[in-house]
Protein backbone atom coordinates (compact mmCIF):
# COMPACT_ATOMS: atom_id res chain seq x y z
CA UNK A 1 0.00 0.00 0.00
CA UNK A 2 1.04 3.77 -0.75
CA UNK A 3 0.78 7.07 0.81
CA UNK A 4 -2.47 8.67 1.35
CA UNK A 5 -3.07 11.37 -0.52
CA UNK A 6 -6.05 13.87 0.70
CA UNK A 7 -6.97 17.47 -0.90
CA UNK A 8 -9.37 19.85 0.21
CA UNK A 9 -7.63 23.11 -1.14
CA UNK A 10 -8.43 23.19 -4.98
CA UNK A 11 -8.71 20.57 -7.66
CA UNK A 12 -6.51 21.91 -10.47
CA UNK A 13 -3.73 21.49 -7.42
CA UNK A 14 -3.25 17.67 -8.49
CA UNK A 15 -2.09 15.72 -11.78
CA UNK A 16 -5.29 14.17 -13.01
CA UNK A 17 -3.67 11.69 -15.27
CA UNK A 18 -1.04 10.67 -12.33
CA UNK A 19 -2.83 10.42 -9.81
CA UNK A 20 -5.36 8.28 -11.64
CA UNK A 21 -1.93 6.09 -12.90
CA UNK A 22 -0.72 6.09 -9.19
CA UNK A 23 -4.21 4.66 -8.38
CA UNK A 24 -3.65 2.00 -10.89
CA UNK A 25 -0.44 1.09 -10.09
CA UNK A 26 -0.98 0.42 -6.84
CA UNK A 27 1.88 3.15 -5.49
CA UNK A 28 -1.35 5.76 -4.40
CA UNK A 29 -2.90 3.83 -0.88
CA UNK A 30 -6.38 6.03 -1.21
CA UNK A 31 -7.79 9.56 -1.95
CA UNK A 32 -9.75 11.64 -0.17
CA UNK A 33 -10.97 15.02 -1.99
CA UNK A 34 -13.70 17.37 -1.27
CA UNK A 35 -12.54 19.11 -4.66
CA UNK A 36 -12.85 17.74 -8.49
CA UNK A 37 -10.54 18.14 -11.01
CA UNK A 38 -13.56 20.06 -13.10
CA UNK A 39 -16.63 21.39 -12.94
CA UNK A 40 -19.40 20.03 -13.09
CA UNK A 41 -17.93 16.93 -11.24
CA UNK A 42 -18.60 13.90 -14.00
CA UNK A 43 -20.44 11.25 -11.55
CA UNK A 44 -18.65 8.52 -14.06
CA UNK A 45 -15.13 9.72 -13.44
CA UNK A 46 -12.80 6.71 -13.34
CA UNK A 47 -11.32 7.45 -10.42
CA UNK A 48 -14.54 6.85 -8.35
CA UNK A 49 -14.74 3.71 -9.69
CA UNK A 50 -11.50 2.20 -7.01
CA UNK A 51 -12.87 1.22 -3.21
CA UNK A 52 -9.69 3.63 -1.85
CA UNK A 53 -11.14 6.75 -3.26
CA UNK A 54 -13.38 9.03 -1.08
CA UNK A 55 -14.82 12.20 -2.15
CA UNK A 56 -16.87 14.23 0.07
CA UNK A 57 -19.00 17.59 -0.38
CA UNK A 58 -16.45 20.93 -0.38
CA UNK A 59 -18.66 22.74 2.10
CA UNK A 60 -16.65 23.96 5.19
CA UNK A 61 -18.01 27.44 4.17
CA UNK A 62 -21.14 26.43 5.76
CA UNK A 63 -19.78 25.33 9.40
Amino acid sequence: MGALLVNIARGGLLDYDAVLDHLQSDHLGGLGIDVAWSEPFDPDDPILKFPNVIITPHVLWSS
